[in-house]
């Protein structure tokens, strides 16, 4: 056991969490309940995902755990007692599996200031450390601070002249920004497109790899290839579709989104959970589960039909228009809906939809279906959305009749189409009554 001074790292109106640095290995340590401060989740969530991730031998328990000895008051007075730390490498894959606003923040700071540690063993220097713990506490407070800065973050609130945001492509092709959005590509791993580079491949040069492509977008010269796709198993003996595209593709996505996301995360509404900052599954069962327990029985279930490839790409841009005013990054938004597609010998150019697999698509889908939201808040319905799949409460079922009817009206006018066979209406507390959401 050994005893060091702390280094803030995060604080708040009501608490600080100092971490401690081991000098030997240049480490950071925190206890679990540091942790669960730090993620602003339970202590016992920290321990159920620390279990995981030693039963699942990602970490090797010996190797990141230690005992440190700890000042607390008991009785009035001050003793040390001796605590179970976990090292940087233990507090990043937590980061990483844990589920909260909080969490979110900590990943996008983790990625863009960690970048160099985490392709080298997730060492820290302290003077490192010490220079950037500021940032994580802003961090904390929203926004990628690598690309927000205070008066950018400062117009979310307050509003834009004219409500659109210009000059936004320096951000999206800065080296940071590539670097972040690499890292963000290299932890998801997935297949290779259609050039057949890997992501292994790609991180052997990835130095070379992001020079070239920060100076292929400042110059306006880069082209998105051919996204590559596959069919994988639905369930049912069905498929469906998934889009494949470059890895440097994927990455100049990946950057693009971590502009833009702020902008049209500022205007969604909370009832939208799917592929969103700090939202999951899990709170939109929730969410489902407060309605029926307010006595809203009455649910509407309904499927779109082919909502990934039927959504028009003039009214999708214009929607995107609505805020953001930079031409070449409007181009590139435009380039990636009109994408050639691969699928065997076959190639094609998509006229509608937003290719499923391509980072920036859950974005894109959520910006469309953001009016649908709207409306259904403003005539004063309980609908719960996550991405594609959503449902509606109901205290009655004439409420829910009259719900599904402005639905309707509203897929007939935007351009899409709900599954003719899926449309249902049912009281909950009625055997076989119920509804499907996120099954």
């Amino acid at each position: 056991m050994s005893e060091q001074l702390p280094i803030l790292i995060y604080q708040d109106a009501e608490k600080a969490v100092d971490v401690r640095l081991d000098e030997g290995q240049e480490t950071v340590w925190l206890t679990q309940r540091q942790m669960s401060e730090v993620f602003d989740v339970k202590p016992q969530n920290i321990t159920i995902h620390l279990k995981n991730i030693y039963a699942e031998e990602e970490l090797v328990e010996e190797g990141t755990c230690k005992e440190f000895l700890q000042v607390q008051i008991e009785g009035g007075r001050k003793v040390k007692r001796a605590r179970l730390h976990y090292n940087l490498d233990a507090i990043i894959s937590v980061g990483y599996r844990v589920n909260s606003r909080r969490a979110v923040r900590f990943r996008q700071w983790a990625t863009r200031v960690l970048r160099d540690h985490l392709t080298q063993g997730w060492t820290l220097h302290q003077q490192r450390f010490e220079a950037n713990a500021r940032e994580l506490e802003a961090a904390m407070a929203g926004g990628d601070r690598s690309i927000w800065t205070d008066r950018m973050l400062a117009a979310l609130d307050n509003g834009v002249k004219g409500r659109k945001w210009f000059s936004l492509i320096d951000k999206v092709h800065r080296s940071s920004t590539l670097a972040s959005a690499w890292l963000q590509v290299y932890r998801n791993q997935g297949a290779a497109g259609v050039d057949r580079q890997s992501v292994s491949r790609f991180a052997a040069q990835s130095g070379r790899h992001l020079e070239e492509l920060q100076a292929d977008l400042a110059a306006g010269r880069y082209r998105p290839q051919a996204v590559r796709r596959i069919e994988i198993p639905k369930g049912g003996g069905k498929t469906r579709p998934l889009g494949i595209p470059t890895v440097k593709d994927r990455i100049v996505q990946a950057a693009l989104k971590r502009v833009i996301e702020p902008i049209l995360e500022h205007e969604f509404l909370p009832m939208s959970y799917g592929f969103r900052p700090g939202r999951g599954c899990k709170d939109a069962l929730r969410a489902v589960d407060d309605g029926l327990k307010a006595g809203m029985t009455w649910g509407v279930d309904a499927d779109w039909l082919g909502f990934s490839d039927s959504i028009p790409h003039d009214r999708l841009m214009s929607r995107v228009e609505e805020r953001l005013s930079d031409g070449r990054l409007l181009s590139l938004l435009r380039t990636w809906l009109t994408q050639d597609i691969v699928s065997e010998m076959n190639c094609w150019s998509p006229t509608a939809g937003a290719p499923q697999g391509a980072i920036i698509s859950p974005l894109l889908a959520n910006l469309y279906l953001h009016p649908l939201d709207q409306e259904m808040t403003q005539r004063g319905y309980r609908m719960v959305r996550y991405a594609d799949d959503f449902v509606i409460l109901c205290y009655s079922e004439q409420e829910a009749r009259q719900a599904l009817a402005h639905v309707q009206d509203w897929v007939m006018t935007n351009g899409l189409t709900l599954h003719p066979d899926k449309p249902h209406i049912g009281d909950c507390r009625q055997r076989g009554e119920g509804f499907d959401f996120l099954g």
